[in-house]
């Protein structure tokens, strides 16, 4: 049954923890990686795609071992903040206050 399972899987038991230690060793220099490059970590060692989810669950069942830094969610607030659209209207407003001093866009 653990044989089956094991084949089941993208990875073997044996390349998880390598994966891990990849991982924590990337944390420790200071370089967390995204959820997107450990899914092309999992793909290089693979070869083969991992699913949507495979990520999290990656991370769920190796929350013990992997570094906390790694595991520390990205402020929500900073991604509400990162939107092309806010920036677009902020700008538009400050040209606009531009404009109606009477500068110029040209300088």
């Amino acid at each position: 049954r653990a044989q089956y399972i094991e084949n089941k899987c993208l990875l073997t038991n044996i390349q998880q923890l390598l994966l891990v230690d990849y991982i924590n060793d990337w944390v420790y220099k200071g370089l967390a990686p995204t959820p997107a490059i450990v899914r092309n970590f999992a793909t290089d060692i693979s070869g083969k795609v991992p699913g949507k989810n495979w990520v999290n669950r990656f991370v769920t069942k190796h929350r013990d071992r992997l570094v906390s830094e790694f595991l520390q969610t990205i402020d929500h607030s900073r991604i509400k903040a990162d939107n092309p659209y806010k920036y677009k209207l902020y700008f538009k407003k400050v040209f606009g206050h531009l404009a109606y001093r009477g500068c110029s866009n040209n300088r």
